[in-house]
This record gives C-alpha cells, sequence and structure tokens, in this order.
C-alpha cells in the first residue's frame, strides 16, 4: 500500500545501535575491570584493620586484667581468634598446606609457620617477592621498651608487597 507509512527501525538504523552498544561496553569493561583490584585491596586492609583493632583492646584487657607480663603469650596467636565473627572468606587453621592448594581470595592461618596469609584473586593487580601464588602473609610480634618489657602487639607484614591501582583510583588519591 503505497499510502501507508512504516515505522520502526531501517537495517542500518539497528546495526549502528548495536555497533554503539558495543562500543560503549568495551568502554565500560575497560574502566571497571581494575576497580576489581582496587576493591580486594580495599576490603584485604579493612581485615588487616579490624584485626590490628582486635589486638590492641586484648592487649588493653589484658594489661587491665593481668598486668603487661600477660601479653606475651599473644605473640604468635592466630588473630582471627580475637574476632567476634571471622571474615566470610576465612577458611580457618591449617597446619603447613600449601598456599596453592587453597581458593584464591580467602584467608587462612597457617599453624606451623603462625602466619596468617590471604590470597590474592586478582594478581594483575598485585606485586609481591613471594614465590607461588601471590598473597599477603603477617604474623604477630611483641613490642617492647627500651628496658625490654613488652608493652603491645603489632601485626607485622612478613613480606613486601604492592597494589597496582587502577589510573581512575590513583586521580583520586592524587597521586597521578
Amino acid at each position: 500500500m503505497p499510502g501507508r507509512s512504516q515505522s520502526g527501525f531501517t537495517l542500518l538504523e539497528l546495526l549502528l545501535v548495536i555497533i554503539l552498544v558495543i562500543v560503549l561496553y568495551a568502554v565500560a569493561v575497560d574502566r571497571l575491570l581494575p576497580l576489581r583490584g582496587d576493591a580486594e585491596a580495599a576490603a584485604a586492609a579493612t581485615v588487616v584493620g579490624t584485626l590490628r583493632s582486635a589486638l590492641g583492646i586484648e592487649v588493653a584487657n589484658r594489661v587491665v586484667r593481668d598486668g603487661a607480663q600477660e601479653i606475651t603469650t599473644l605473640e604468635g596467636v592466630n588473630p582471627m581468634r580475637l574476632l567476634v565473627e571471622a571474615p566470610a572468606n576465612y577458611l580457618g587453621e591449617v597446619d603447613g598446606v600449601q598456599p596453592d592448594q587453597l581458593p584464591v581470595g580467602h584467608w587462612y592461618y597457617d599453624r606451623a609457620a603462625g602466619e596468617l596469609v590471604y590470597l590474592v584473586r586478582y594478581a594483575q593487580y598485585f606485586r609481591t617477592e613471594l614465590p607461588g601464588p601471590p598473597r599477603l602473609v603477617f604474623q604477630t610480634e611483641l613490642v617492647y621498651n627500651e628496658r625490654q618489657e613488652p608493652v603491645g602487639i603489632v601485626l607485622e607484614r612478613r613480606n613486601a608487597f604492592v597494589w597496582v591501582q587502577s589510573a581512575d583510583t590513583a586521580a583520586l588519591l592524587g597521586r597521578q
């Protein structure tokens, strides 16, 4: 029917919309994927901060209750035991297991080494000198004053590491 107008998209218009959606998707993925590493770094830092706070509270309780000497029993302790609720990605205590045998993105406490370990999920955003799977390794250590009396305990990192930030996060933090 010659007098009737058709409504809808032509094949060319539909093709242009599909191409535009693909380009937008590619740009979004390129910008958002590096943020996974930033999020993982922030989550790990949050757990470490929580553990350090729990250690500080436990030290204060023991000093008030039993005196400073009592804090020596905290050296080498699993700091996750001090939390009311462990993180959902905490596997528990293990004995001398190889890190590559455990799932990434999880914490565990190696009883044999006395170390708390986090296995990094997004290795492309993390650098360390340790061989094997990328991981964070921590241990509790006593702090002494100049008279060699125990005055506290710290959750000390055992390996050098650095999180590789996305350009967006570096810009937000003023590190361009």
